[in-house]
């Protein structure tokens, strides 16, 4: 089954960190989650509602075929519309998020009108940005990354109170987010895109 680029948009969740902590998740339905945290600080864990300026893109065939490139490769450019809700996502882990002062507590009204982003989808062999940034020794490599013109998390201007954290770790300038790790081992077996398409086709 050939992939679309609704299926590989969709298919995993994809993450800014190795750690797997700051994470946007892509839903079939037109949602999808957003979550920015560090360790047991949480600031963001929201749903939004997602659709592309045309649609027709979203049946794109996305070739998969093979092991990814060594250096980057181009697999589509479209521009999207997100619109972060007040929803917000009920537990992460054992976490009950409705107890916490995240979302609307910390940014304006600002935050949560829809706005429109460029985006890059690649191929290739990825560090995770926090990773690549901070030169993390022994980081898993991942297949595909997507690339935001801007971050899609809100700028600084759309926090109450940017102060400390938000202004320490700039969450603004975080735009990188990749997904689908690949085996830690020098090289990759053959048909490593036959186990992404494996994994999306599970959704």
């Amino acid at each position: 089954m050939g992939e679309t680029l609704l299926s590989v948009l969709t298919g995993e969740s994809w993450f800014w960190d190795s750690t797997e902590a700051n994470q946007i998740t892509f839903n079939k339905d037109g949602t999808g989650t957003l979550i920015c945290r560090t360790e047991l600080n949480v600031w963001i864990a929201a749903e939004f509602d997602w659709k592309l300026q045309n649609s027709e893109c979203l049946e794109q065939h996305i070739d998969l075929t093979g092991n990814p490139p060594k250096r980057p490769s181009l697999l589509s450019q479209f521009t999207l519309e997100m619109a972060l809700t007040k929803r917000r996502i009920p537990k992460l882990g054992d976490v009950d998020m409705q107890r916490r002062i995240i979302n609307e507590e910390l940014l304006t009204d600002a935050a949560f009108v829809p706005k429109q982003y460029a985006i890059k989808l690649k191929t290739g062999q990825f560090l995770a940005a926090f990773d690549a940034r901070e030169h993390i020794k022994n980081s898993p490599n991942f297949a595909l990354c997507i690339e935001f013109d801007k971050s899609p998390y809100p700028p600084q201007e759309e926090w109450k109170n940017p102060e400390k954290a938000p202004n320490d770790l700039k969450f603004w300038e975080w735009k990188e987010f990749t997904c689908h790790r690949l085996p830690e081992k020098k090289g990759f077996s053959e048909g490593i895109f036959s186990k992404i398409l494996t994994s999306f086709n599970r959704q």
